[in-house]
């Protein structure tokens, strides 16, 4: 007989009306959702369960005010000051490649003026982090068995790297996935319903 469950959680938050910021807080996202399987495989000998638990959560933040090229800037015209204090104009427009152009293309255009930056937007939580657990269990007598797991995770974040970890430019977020795998194979012997010995060596590789 086999067994499982799914366990789905999901709600959205309406955007902060009291968030006195020049870019409302985004809508809140949060998606919780996972689910169990397991059971005999072959002669209530060999077992197995499987376990995923997965979580998404997206938030808008604070405001953050950054710098990105002007409409004049995306042709080449970039406006300076000279050593002399006098307004000059750079002319690079000869100068901007296909390649270039699209570069440029993918930068939001400006929102705000001010010495701050030329943009403001809400600096975005994002956490993404996903669980998964295998385990497998083999009788090979009544007093004998083998069992071996295995359990991966993946955490990723945006808002950490972002908010604390150097320039932020619109549209390019910096996530920071970290990774762990680990497992083990043990083996179980029952000598006696008040004694056992099991041996478990051991094995964490991750990144």
């Amino acid at each position: 007989m086999r067994y499982g469950e799914i366990l789905p959680l999901s709600f959205s938050v309406a955007p902060d009306s009291r968030q006195k910021i020049a870019v409302a807080r985004g809508t809140v996202r949060h998606n919780q959702f996972g689910g169990t399987i397991g059971g005999p495989i072959w002669k209530q000998k060999h077992f197995f369960f499987l376990n995923a638990e997965l979580l998404r959560n997206l938030e808008g933040s604070e405001a953050h005010t950054s710098n990105v090229p002007t409409p004049a800037e995306r042709q080449g015209i970039i406006p300076y000051i000279n050593s002399a204090g006098a307004p000059r104009v750079l002319d690079l427009s000869n100068r901007i490649t296909p390649v270039s152009a699209r570069l440029l293309s993918l930068y939001p255009v400006p929102n705000t003026s001010g010495p701050a930056g030329n943009y403001v937007a809400s600096l975005a939580i994002g956490l993404n982090d996903y669980q998964y657990h295998l385990r497998t269990d083999h009788h090979l007598t009544d007093r004998d068995m083998v069992s071996l797991r295995t359990s991966w995770n993946l955490n990723d974040q945006v808002y950490l790297i972002d908010r604390f970890g150097g320039p932020y430019i619109p549209g390019f977020t910096l996530p920071n996935p970290e990774r762990a795998t680990n497992g083990i194979i043990s083996y179980l012997h029952t000598f006696s319903p008040e004694f056992v010995n099991e041996s478990t060596p051991e094995g964490r590789p991750g990144d």
